[in-house]
């Protein structure tokens, strides 16, 4: 018998193939995993527990929609939904209206043609293709109007059976491409007028082209810095022009990459890549330049994760940020991602469900912050399928108690919990969530409040604005902490005008002064709004720490204390598990030898109630409260080392003892951050 251990420093290879259960001589072994569901890989080596999905708005006509980005820049950018007949709008974490309702546009396309829709965006006009109706362009004035008219451009006749079905901008030219009639047709424009497609002699003129060959009906048209690509069913096509590569009437050449066919998706042009789906729907491809070859060559991009893309894939998305993630959504309703690093070779795939299905998915460039995920998603609510818009929350940053060091320990540790604590009120790990926040009270009526004092029962706090009812007995008047030294607490005892109130403070303020709005909290026991989730039990997160769950009633619950901030939604779990253990034994592998896990390590970042274990039936809870912590808040995150010791369970059948393969697991299935850096597990490994 050897006792060894080895370190699992590294998840960014994400989930693999079991094909590769194998291969314990390859580094992919140790950085990818068995199961990666609900976690998200990083390209820094660490494995994160995804954020959970706000709830925006139902779809338009409780219709499934394709989801897709318009977007001119950072700060001008839309998710556009596509329903049965419908177009709507979404920004800044909520659909953009008019007097009130959902700003909306007709449109030609039914339920059955949204997801073949194609694409092409100059300035504010976006052109749009599908076979079975005539090019369209939507033109963008502001948030509120939005034109959506046919492209009847000169030169050009668009009748039944030659709509383009692709269409992209190259060169300043507009190109549409495969009709049902002339699927390996493709049509110019005249250079810098996408409305003039006469064909003729000059470098200027239009170009009409028909690709040859058996099996290149157009799929998609996608531009690169040194050719235009044509994804056809049989190949991805590359179009150049002359000695200057611009393509002209009398100068262009189109040749066969002899790649692999494409599926009629959508691609994602990133860098120099291309990403695209062959054609079977199963393979995700990148058609990557290599200097080396001084050419362009499709590469694999799940072949170590061959199975995760299993029953299809019907839309792709890239978001840019940290990580970088191509998102896919599958047949099944899964969404699945792969984090990629290409100057790290980082390319790791990891799982995630919910409590229904996703749809689409598209990813809105921000200002100020990392592209943020959108989806549809169709959930089941009282037997009825709905389709719901909605979108990813953004992770929170924890301070740093290494930032409060100031000489007086018990100073600093209070300042750090204050403003963790405020930190933690704004995680948010539950699907179709909505939130109370208790800040908007003071915000919306643009109100301060006064304490009269800081201490004392019968003490008056006056408002500048009108803010207070006399529904508000029994709430609770709370300080935020904004740098750490702002305390205080208060129960409203009555009314006296809706300026004007009288409480009980429970913990002491720091000052008399003024609270401005925006950093005083109105607390609630009853959080309504929830129709969307009519009859379901949902997640409850409140101020950060656990809360039982509840079932929607007439669209509220009814909470079992005051919360100054609460996040309600759908509940889901996450796992990592790793290939089987490998430490090596007095005479080789470990691999197929019976093996004993003692103990296991597992360092981790700002993370409570995590799980671990050697099998999904002896799991051993984390607990992270101690006696220093403050009772009426949630435990303090986590960061640092556990060892959990005596796994081993002889009366187990299936996962204790010894056993010839072992794995070690982290699950989450509570509502708060969980983030792994380092497993170590430590084995005895007997020599039969």
């Amino acid at each position: 018998m050897t006792k060894v251990n080895v370190s699992y420093t590294d998840f960014s290879a994400g989930e693999i193939s079991p094909k590769l259960y194998g291969r314990f001589d390859l580094a992919t072994y140790y950085s990818g995993h068995k199961r990666v569901e609900n976690f998200e890989v990083e390209s820094v080596g660490q494995a994160s527990f995804r954020y959970g999905y706000n709830y925006t708005a139902g779809t338009a006509g409780n219709n499934p929609a394709f989801l897709y980005v318009w977007s001119y820049d950072d700060s001008l950018s839309f998710v556009l939904e596509f329903t049965n007949g419908k177009l709507r709008f979404f920004r800044n974490n909520g659909i953009v209206e008019d007097g009130g309702s959902p700003y909306e546009v007709t449109t030609p396309y039914t339920t059955s043609d949204i997801f073949d829709l194609k694409f092409a965006q100059n300035g504010v006009d976006l052109y749009i293709t599908h076979p079975s109706h005539n090019p369209r362009k939507l033109v963008y004035t502001n948030p509120t109007s939005w034109a959506l008219s046919s492209h009847e451009p000169t030169g050009l006749t668009l009748s039944v059976d030659n709509y383009p079905s692709a269409v992209t901008f190259y060169e300043q030219r507009l190109i549409y491409g495969g009709s049902n009639n002339n699927p390996q047709t493709l049509y110019f424009s005249q250079s810098a007028d996408a409305d003039d497609f006469t064909v003729g002699t000059e470098v200027d003129d239009g170009i009409e082209y028909s690709v040859s060959g058996d099996g290149n009906t157009i799929k998609w048209l996608r531009g690169t810095n040194k050719f235009l690509a044509i994804g056809t069913f049989g190949d991805v096509l590359q179009a150049t022009g002359g000695i200057d590569g611009v393509i002209t009437p009398s100068s262009i050449s189109i040749r066969p990459s002899n790649s692999y066919g494409v599926a009629n998706i959508n691609p994602l042009g990133k860098n120099t890549q291309i990403f695209y789906m062959q054609n079977d729907n199963l393979i995700l491809r990148s058609f990557e330049f290599k200097f080396e070859i001084d050419s362009y060559i499709p590469v694999d991009r799940n072949i170590i994760a061959e199975h995760i893309t299993k029953s299809g894939i019907r839309q792709i998305a890239f978001q840019e940020g940290r990580p970088n993630i191509l998102w896919g959504v599958k047949n099944n309703g899964d969404l699945i991602g792969m984090t990629l690093e290409e100057s790290e070779g980082v390319s790791g795939w990891h799982r995630q469900n919910t409590n229904g299905e996703f749809i689409s998915v598209a990813s809105l460039p921000r200002a100020t912050n990392n592209m943020q995920l959108w989806v549809c998603v169709k959930r089941n609510i009282g037997g009825v399928d709905k389709y719901y818009i909605e979108y990813k929350n953004d992770a929170v940053d924890f301070p740093v108690r290494s930032d409060f060091i100031s000489g007086e320990r018990l100073d600093d540790d209070l300042l750090y919990k204050n403003l963790m604590f405020e930190a933690q009120k704004k995680y948010i790990f539950v699907d179709s969530s909505l939130t109370y926040d208790g800040l908007a009270a003071g915000i919306d009526a643009g109100a301060s409040v006064t304490p009269a004092a800081v201490t004392g029962s019968s003490v008056t706090f006056t408002a500048s604005e009108d803010v207070f009812s006399s529904g508000d007995v029994g709430r609770e008047i709370w300080n935020k902490s904004i740098t750490g030294i702002e305390t205080g607490r208060a129960v409203i005892t009555g009314y006296t005008s809706e300026t004007v109130v009288t409480c009980e403070i429970l913990e002491s303020f720091n000052s008399t002064d003024a609270i401005s709005s925006g950093n005083w909290y109105l607390t609630a026991s009853e959080i309504t709004g929830l129709d969307h989730l009519e009859g379901k039990e949902v997640v409850i997160i409140a101020d950060g720490g656990q809360h039982p769950s509840k079932t929607v009633s007439s669209g509220s619950i009814t909470l079992d204390r005051e919360v100054s901030v609460c996040h309600v939604g759908l509940g889901y779990k996450g796992y990592i598990e790793t290939n089987s253990l490998e430490g090596g034994g007095t005479n080789g592998t470990s691999q197929t030898k019976k093996k004993s896990v003692n103990a296991i390590g597992v360092r981790f970042l700002n993370s409570m109630f995590g799980k671990v274990g050697t099998g999904y039936y002896n799991l051993e809870q984390i607990y992270e409260r101690t006696s220093a912590m403050n009772m009426d808040r949630p435990p303090l995150p986590f960061t640092g080392d556990k060892k959990i010791k005596a796994l081993n369970n002889n009366s187990d059948e299936y996962d204790g003892g010894w056993q010839r393969e072992k794995n070690v697991i982290i699950s989450q299935e509570q509502p708060f951050p969980c983030n792994v850096q380092l497993i170590i597990p430590y084995m005895d490994v007997s020599n039969v």
